[in-house]
């Protein structure tokens, strides 16, 4: 039996490492910009697609994109389709479609149990609190068939270029 739970257990990488909330507040700041240049461009691209569309209709949707804060189970969709990379002590949000030649032995993926907690909070600190100012320009971008996602990041997302 301790056989069989020791095969589980790493067959769905349950690495035993705890984030400190520290360590999670660090790793989403690094991956912050990243999550909101994504999260605009999926919010943009969601809501070009819909009819009918109102200002509240977008802040809802807006409002819900990261998942609920208080909702530690309700997290952002996309986060089955990132990872959170740990390189040189630096936290990279990645796309996992992009590197499929990485092998396992240098997996440096965050355990799979803080990616997304780590996502969700770096979401929480971009789209959320750009919520309402945000909805207001995807709703003009939109309604004036005018939507600029280049000039929403700059704006909205606050990147600082990495130091080297």
């Amino acid at each position: 039996l301790l056989i069989f739970i020791f095969l589980i257990l790493n067959l769905v990488d349950c690495k035993l490492e705890v984030l400190s909330e520290e360590q999670m507040g660090k790793a989403a700041r690094q991956i912050r910009c990243d999550v909101c240049k994504f999260a605009i461009d999926k919010i943009a691209k969601n809501l070009e697609k819909a009819s009918r569309l109102t200002e509240n209709k977008i802040l809802t949707y807006v409002t819900n994109f990261c998942g609920h804060p208080d909702n530690s189970m309700d997290n952002p969709s996309f986060v089955r389709d990132f990872d959170v990379k740990v390189i040189e002590n630096e936290y990279i949000f990645v796309s996992k479609e992009q590197d499929p030649n990485e092998e396992a032995e240098n997996d440096n993926s965050l355990n799979i149990s803080w990616r997304p907690v780590v996502m969700k909070k770096a979401c929480l600190q971009t789209i959320l609190e750009s919520g309402s100012d945000l909805s207001e320009e995807l709703y003009e971008g939109i309604k004036n068939k005018k939507l600029n996602t280049n000039k929403m990041k700059n704006k909205f997302c606050h990147c600082q270029k990495k130091k080297k």
